[in-house]
């Protein structure tokens, strides 16, 4: 997957995080991609 800072994928508004982003291996990575992912969403909820 191409992902983006954020891990956004090239589809708009749809995130990959944990395992399956293939970014990270273990709870507490993939743990902190989710985070990523939310901090990024609430953001733009907020705006």
């Amino acid at each position: 997957l191409k992902l983006s800072p954020a891990l956004e994928t090239e589809i708009s508004n749809m995130f990959a995080v944990g395992d399956g982003a293939g970014v990270s291996r273990g709870l507490v990575q993939s743990s902190a991609s989710g985070v990523v992912a939310a901090r990024e969403i609430l953001k733009r909820r907020i705006v």
